[in-house]
């Protein structure tokens, strides 16, 4: 699968303005996509993020590797 993801910016809420597109193939299954999510707000400014998860229907949760 191929992911794209777009992030636009405002100078009145964001301090900035214009924007970032994330495009990503072979995005296999669940751990590849929480790893591109993760990749995905470091580049939005959250640079503080290590790690994103998934709670699963399952009950466990999948985690982007660090």
């Amino acid at each position: 699968m191929r992911v794209t993801i777009n992030f636009n910016f405002n100078m009145d809420e964001d301090g900035i303005e214009g924007s970032v597109q994330l495009d990503r193939s072979n995005v296999d299954n669940l751990e590849d996509l929480m790893y591109f999510y993760q990749h995905a707000t470091v580049s939005a400014g959250y640079t503080y993020s290590e790690a994103i998860g998934c709670h699963k229907d399952d009950g466990n949760v999948t985690w982007s590797p660090i």
